[in-house]
């Protein structure tokens, strides 16, 4: 459990006493986790609160004292009388409140009258310092405009899409009258969207992601909790598959349905579930820092060695069900994995690439003996991908952007003639597309660095400028400020893509920019131990 440190130096009175008070909620312990059926205390049902004050004077003439939570302590209901993650806040500005001191209470009402507190016991072994930095208020925006719409709503238009909360200086209402504020993402039809799932969407304004110290990928996955990045927070995840974390995190899904297996199976997948391997090594890359390594390690290997099925011949399992290329601009809205590059083939893609990263993570902990087990492992898996994927002139069963992409910049060619005879085929497929983005989740990171690097420099130009959908123009043109989940998220005539929820405030697509940094600007990290890797510009002729 972690807890939070504050500096309060500001706040205490020097002179006459000084009073403690803390807003308690459910948080994730109690509050509604998820989307199904509603089930609250999926980890807890008790309430409580653990804190010290440390007092220490500057003079040193005093020792340090110590205030912290014992018998002694009260507890009564406040203005709030409801906050969750979920559902948000209920504030009733009616509610008037004993005043909270040692004294006898004013009031006789069991509602505001201050009652004694039951002191619990807590396992302190199980407290640890923060691994993430505050969450603070960084920059104060106003509105760009409020206007009414024709439905008679009050909409508040920042002109962004943002993190934050609303500070509402001033609210002239009688007493009983309810206001009630909605936090969304866009506007359809000059009235909040709703998407089929029951999500509002709204002006422009997003005040709820991440905000509880949450890494998620978009705000939709602060509502539904599902997200591949966290699972390097391991440690603080249910064990699962032999320690490897279920899809969404906290598991919701099973605390919400432990006796129902069917509800949703638990089904390793490529991609989200390999970021166990892959954000450690990205962090070591960007750090040096081999702690994030040794951290992780169990983890890492747990995933590769007993998280995934495999076939006999050491790839994934062909019968397990993959997201692949997920949200491929071609896959039914509500079936994001059905696109044109088959799952099973992206899955096997990326086992290699795993494979191959686990060897050099070894190489740099110095587990030399583990470092060879994953080499040969590697050798092997990539000539099962030689077997049942390319044929020996280079061509491979698929041909998508994606397909190819993933063969050359996980380098599972064995030539360079393969590796020119592929990087001329993506050439054709990208012109065959009239230069429009048909990659998912799973290509989009990588089809401009494989148009790169097997010299097709232009073409990565062409496909980041083109503006017809899908493009990562086309949002721009739209007036987005933030990149969103799906390459049409918003149609051109300014309604929501049907289908399931969609995210206006997502990073995936938004991958290429680190292809522009790396080629287009010259900008490349140094590599771990401190030497400069090789920087170069992608340059094309006029």
């Amino acid at each position: 459990m972690h807890y939070q440190v504050y500096d309060v130096e500001a706040l205490l009175e020097t002179k006459g006493a000084n009073l403690i008070t803390v807003d308690v909620a459910p948080g994730w312990l109690a509050s509604v986790l998820a989307w199904v059926d509603g089930r609250r205390c999926m980890f807890g049902d008790e309430l409580g609160l653990l804190a010290q004050l440390y007092v220490s004077f500057k003079d040193g003439d005093a020792e340090m004292f110590v205030v912290g939570t014992d018998c002694q302590w009260q507890c009564q209901c406040s203005r709030i009388t409801s906050s969750e993650i979920y559902n948000g806040e209920v504030y009733d500005m009616t509610f008037e409140s004993a005043p909270v001191t040692r004294g006898e209470a004013q009031s006789t009402s069991s509602r505001t009258n201050p009652q004694a507190v039951k002191v619990v016991s807590f396992d302190f072994a199980k407290l640890v310092s923060p691994n993430a930095p505050t969450v603070r208020d960084t920059e104060a925006v106003r509105p760009v405009s409020i206007f009414e719409s024709a439905s008679g709503k009050t909409i508040i238009d920042f002109g962004q899409n943002l993190v934050g909360w609303l500070q509402i200086f001033e609210l002239r209402k009688p007493a009983g009258h309810v206001v009630q504020f909605r936090h969304a993402e866009v506007m359809e039809n000059g009235e909040l969207g709703t998407v089929l799932n029951g999500m509002k969407s709204s002006a422009g304004l997003e005040t709820s992601k991440s905000l509880p110290r949450l890494q998620t990928s978009c705000t939709t996955r602060l509502a539904c909790w599902g997200t591949g990045s966290t699972i390097l927070l391991a440690e603080q995840m249910e064990p699962w598959r032999e320690r490897v974390p279920p899809f969404v995190v906290p598991d919701v899904i099973t605390k919400a349905h432990p006796d129902d297996d069917d509800f949703w199976p638990h089904i390793p997948n490529a991609v989200w579930d390999d970021a166990a391997v892959l954000v450690p090594w990205s962090l070591y890359l960007a750090s040096g820092d081999k702690e994030v390594l040794e951290k992780q390690y169990e983890s890492m290997t747990s995933w590769i060695d007993r998280g995934l099925p495999r076939g006999t011949n050491g790839l994934w399992d062909a019968n397990i069900y993959q997201l692949g290329d997920g949200l491929d601009p071609m896959a039914p809205p509500a079936e994001p994995g059905n696109g044109r590059t088959a799952g099973a083939f992206v899955a096997d893609t990326y086992l290699v690439r795993v494979t191959d990263v686990m060897t050099q993570a070894c190489a740099v902990l110095g587990r030399d003996d583990d470092a060879n087990r994953y080499r040969s492992d590697c050798q092997r898996l990539k000539q099962a991908f030689h077997d049942k994927y390319a044929a020996k002139s280079g061509l491979l069963v698929a041909d998508t952007q994606t397909a190819l992409s993933l063969a050359v910049v996980f380098n599972l060619l064995d030539s360079p003639d393969q590796l020119a005879v592929v990087g001329d085929t993506l050439a054709r497929a990208v012109r065959l597309q009239q230069f429009s983005v048909s990659t998912g989740f799973a290509g989009t990171p990588i089809i401009t660095h494989a148009l790169t690097s097997t010299g097709h420099p232009e073409l990565a130009y062409r496909m980041v400028l083109v503006k017809n959908c899908p493009s990562w123009m086309y949002p721009i043109s739209m007036g987005v400020t933030t990149i969103w989940e799906r390459w049409d998220s918003m149609l051109p005539d300014g309604s929501i893509k049907p289908g399931e929820m969609t995210s206006f405030n997502h990073y995936a697509l938004g991958s290429v920019m680190n292809s522009l940094h790396e080629c287009v600007g010259g900008i490349s990290r140094l590599n771990p131990d401190g030497r400069e890797s090789k920087s170069s510009l992608c340059r094309v002729g006029a």
